[in-house]
């Protein structure tokens, strides 16, 4: 079942492709539905994964199964195989002095807090004052229909 709805940009001779296990350099942008860039390697380094080792979101993933060198693609991913829905639930208002003392919490700042488990959980701050700090743990794309768009630049099978 696919996860996403694709559309080719340009098409190159088949070649060798993306399969399972392969070693995969690429250029990727993540635009929100405003067009707002979420993420984006093309002004920077190509990102080097390999397919099925857990770097790249599942859905992404399977959306470069089958492309070929110089291949581009423009994907369009929904919240429910994405990063899920925003979850109201996963809002906490937590108290001040639960912070350290020298942080100066802003909305949209991005935070790290420990579970009891001692995992790190990325937040981000919706609000602040002096008692309290209200966080959210939603990830920072959930709720939200991406467009991916790569360009492959080569493939170590």
């Amino acid at each position: 079942m696919r996860c996403f709805r694709a559309k080719r940009t340009k098409r190159v001779n088949k070649g060798k492709t993306i399969q399972p296990g392969s070693r995969v350099c690429f250029h990727y942008s993540i635009a929100l539905e405003d067009g707002t860039i979420a993420d984006s390697s093309f002004e920077e380094e190509p990102i080097d994964i390999q397919i099925g080792d857990g770097q790249l979101h599942e859905c992404l993933e399977m959306a470069l199964i089958g492309l070929s060198e110089g291949e581009e693609q423009t994907i369009s991913i929904d919240p429910d195989q994405g990063f899920g829905y925003h979850d109201p639930d996963a809002v906490h208002k937590m108290l001040r002095n639960e912070f350290p003392a020298e942080m100066k919490p802003e909305p949209g700042q991005i935070i790290s807090l420990v579970a009891p488990t001692g995992e790190e959980i990325p937040a981000s701050i919706v609000a602040a004052d002096d008692e309290s700090i209200t966080v959210d743990l939603n990830h920072p794309l959930a709720g939200h229909t991406l467009t991916f768009v790569t360009r492959i630049i080569s493939i170590d099978s």
